[in-house]
């Protein structure tokens, strides 16, 4: 291998040790919602004067997406669809200790 290349073999293994890493710390009987600001990257800089992140400071979850009304009990960690979001904000669905619960 010749030099500035990475082995696939350790890349695959970093994520792997990762994905188990992330495993190990969830909490029993689900994954907190890990909320945060879209536009908390480096060197953003939003231009829309009615931007809801901007004004409001409205976070969502970094892994499913759902933002105030419609975060679940415990996070998916899956991207929440949209008919899914409505049946969160209407009280009809829950995702509790690893389970879609209907309500």
């Amino acid at each position: 291998m010749s030099e500035g290349e990475t082995d696939p073999q350790t890349e695959r293994e970093a994520r792997v040790e990762a994905m188990l890493r992330r495993c190990l710390l969830r909490p029993p009987g689900g994954m907190s919602h890990d909320m945060r600001n879209p536009h908390e990257v480096e060197n953003f800089e939003c231009t829309d004067e009615y931007c809801m992140y901007c004004r409001y400071y409205v976070e969502v979850c970094a892994e499913c997406g759902g933002s105030e009304l419609t975060l679940t009990t415990h996070c998916p960690m899956e991207q929440i669809t949209s008919n899914t979001g409505k049946r969160i904000l209407s009280g009809k669905l829950d995702y509790r200790g690893r389970l879609w619960t209907e309500l």
